[in-house]
């Protein structure tokens, strides 16, 4: 077999997707400006590969020893951190990915991005790369092919507790040659460091706020729904229109009134006084704070529209909400006992905003058409949102992006604003198959959207009539009476592990203490001390297997963000190491047993609140 034969095979057995790509594009089809590449024999009996490129010639390796040069580029390199994610410009003929992957760690992930077809499909043909291509670490996306796939695991891989420990490098001569590819690989990388800041912020801001309001909301289980329960009932070839509360709204909301009854109608929850004003009844509400103010639902109507929210989201607004509620994302402790009970579950990414969770909401209800309204993620003048309204308006110490808008402008955008664009836009990329109008008739440009006016768009596609009310009104709750029952044991069995686990993190929080003084005296090594090590894991073990202790992980999130993305950068003293790791986990310990004693009595009232006017008889808990 010839290198190509054998790299292919390897491909398809280890790389599906790939093969698939490969297979289905047009090898013949110009991909690049590339005029011309070879590969010539080096002084050290290795290969490098030549090419041409606008009258330039380039070489990719060294011509006298490429392995040497290879091992010393990625000797620059710092390998001792933890979950390490190596971000890698350029594949060539795989000499450098080669000597990432020697030193990559058991759980470090390389992802490459090659940004040239014809410069992978001549490796493929002249070098032997099947170690590569077999190796579960490494991710290979190449231009034209599999290019998604890259920003699709860069955002899976990369997170706030990693990000200082990833790894971002471009194979020599990469940068230069191909610019503007290297532009939207740094991009990407930029908004993925955007993004997840704002993440680690929300969480250490927002972790004891959302875990009060989850258990608070417990009670509201009983009459309530899960998003799956609807995907079945909801028609998919009429459009879903999202109404998001941007300045654009002004323009178009007369046209809305048209498509009430022809299209399923999203409001956002900022939107919705400003539609109820103009007499516009949307078929569904979707709110995500966990604080959001409640004057957005003065208006009595809001009642009785079914609302898609959060368990998180903010207890006061379900409290007035008197209609049907709709969960659409569930945080883990309570995502547990609909798992138990066989309730099947739609898992969402939210992407942070309550537009973007709307988006993902019509995702997953499998709409073939979604309409934005509403939708600018950008300044008009001053105004932020419709009705002439100005929120932390530029220049007030917000940080201002520039973004260009459906006019091919440069605008001004609010920094969040920004990050809900990029979201937008990947999620559009990776749905590929849902028409994405962007009829919001101003705004910034959203790529993957197709730009029309909404009278067009109304015109166009609302073009039967759907009664969403019968629609929800037919649809029974979630859970029966009779599950009622394990669903009440469920909340009380997760009680009396708060208590459990309080004692746990206690006697953790002693054997910290006795190794950080064994750390620091060199003792570490010894047989009793080791037993300690090991009892901690057994007991971080039994801790996190319960399912309550999500609810302490997230309320204890202010502490654990100050310290996980320290922890993974290890220096090079063992003892320093030793002393840090354990001094973190001692704080940690602490942070556990007080959120326990917070948790336990909320937690308690909301199991009384559930069994309040419950018909059901309390059954023993199910097992996972």
């Amino acid at each position: 077999m010839n290198f190509y034969d054998i790299n292919l095979q390897m491909i398809k057995e280890k790389r599906k997707y790939l093969y698939e790509c490969l297979m289905e594009c047009d090898f013949h089809t110009e991909k690049n400006l590339l005029s011309n590449i070879n590969s010539i024999e080096t002084k050290d009996g290795n290969r490098a590969i030549v090419l041409e490129k606008e009258g330039n010639i380039t070489r990719l390796n060294s011509a006298y020893r490429p392995q040497a040069e290879a091992e010393k580029w990625a000797g620059q390199f710092d390998f001792n951190n933890l979950d390490i994610v190596v971000s890698m410009f350029g594949f060539g003929n795989g000499i450098f990915a080669r000597e990432i992957m020697k030193r990559l760690g058991e759980k470090n992930i390389l992802l490459i991005v090659e940004p040239s077809f014809d410069i992978f499909m001549h490796t493929l043909e002249n070098y032997d790369i099947t170690d590569i291509l077999s190796e579960t670490r490494i991710s290979i996306s190449i231009e034209g092919i599999n290019k998604q796939e890259y920003s699709t695991l860069v955002d899976q891989c990369v997170n706030w507790i990693n990000l200082n420990t990833q790894i971002i490098c471009a194979h020599p001569q990469y940068d230069k040659l191909f610019i503007e590819e290297y532009d939207n690989f740094n991009k990407t990388l930029r908004d993925v460091k955007i993004r997840e800041t704002v993440n680690k912020n929300t969480e250490a801001y927002w972790g004891i706020r959302m875990t009060k309001n989850e258990i608070k909301n417990l009670k509201f289980l009983k009459e309530c729904n899960i998003l799956s329960d609807f995907i079945e009932d909801i028609p998919k070839d009429l459009p879903a229109i999202i109404v998001s509360a941007g300045p654009s709204l002004d323009k178009n909301i007369q046209y809305l009134k048209m498509a009430k009854g022809k299209a399923i109608i999203f409001a956002v929850d900022t939107a919705l006084k400003y539609l109820l004003k103009h007499d516009i009844m949307p078929d569904f509400i979707v709110t995500l704070d966990a604080a959001k103010s409640p004057k957005h639902f003065a208006d009595d109507r809001f009642k009785e529209i079914p609302l898609l929210c959060k368990s998180v989201s903010n207890p006061g607004v379900l409290e007035l909400h008197k209609g049907r509620k709709i969960l659409f994302s569930n945080e883990e402790f309570i995502d547990t006992i609909y798992k138990r009970l066989g309730k099947k579950q739609v898992f969402l990414h939210t992407g942070g905003s309550v537009s973007t969770a709307a988006y993902s909401i019509c995702v997953a209800l499998e709409f073939k058409r979604i309409i934005f309204i509403g939708q600018d993620l950008c300044y008009n003048g001053d105004y932020s949102h419709a009705g002439g309204v100005i929120n932390n308006p530029h220049g007030s110490g917000e940080r201002v992006m520039m973004v260009e808008d459906n006019n091919g402008n440069m605008v001004k955008a609010r920094h969040d604003w920004y990050t809900y664009l990029i979201w937008l836009e990947d999620a559009i990329e990776l749905c590929s198959h849902i028409d994405v109008i962007n009829a919001t008739e101003g705004g910034a440009k959203i790529k993957g959207a197709k730009v029309m006016t909404l009278s067009d768009a109304i015109d166009q596609y609302c073009n039967r009539e759907i009664d969403v009310i019968q629609i929800v009104s037919n649809k029974k709750p979630t859970f029966s009476q009779e599950e009622l029952g394990y669903v009440s044991a469920y909340f009380k069995e997760s009680a009396l592990d708060l208590e459990w686990i309080a004692n746990k993190a206690k006697r953790s929080l002693a054997i910290c203490n006795k190794l950080i003084i064994a750390a620091e005296k060199g003792k570490i090594g010894r047989l009793e001390n080791q037993a300690l090590a090991k009892k901690i894991s057994v007991y971080n073990k039994e801790m996190s297997d319960k399912s309550v202790y999500q609810l302490l992980n997230d309320y204890i999130s202010e502490v654990t963000t100050k310290h996980l993305d320290t922890i993974n950068q290890l220096t090079d003293d063992i003892k320093v190491n030793q002393i840090k790791t354990y001094t973190i986990s001692r704080e940690v310990y602490k942070a556990i047993q007080e959120a326990a004693g917070v948790l336990k009595p909320l937690l308690e009232e909301a199991i009384a609140e559930f069994n309040v006017n419950s018909l059901a008889k309390e059954c023993e808990p199910l097992e996972e």
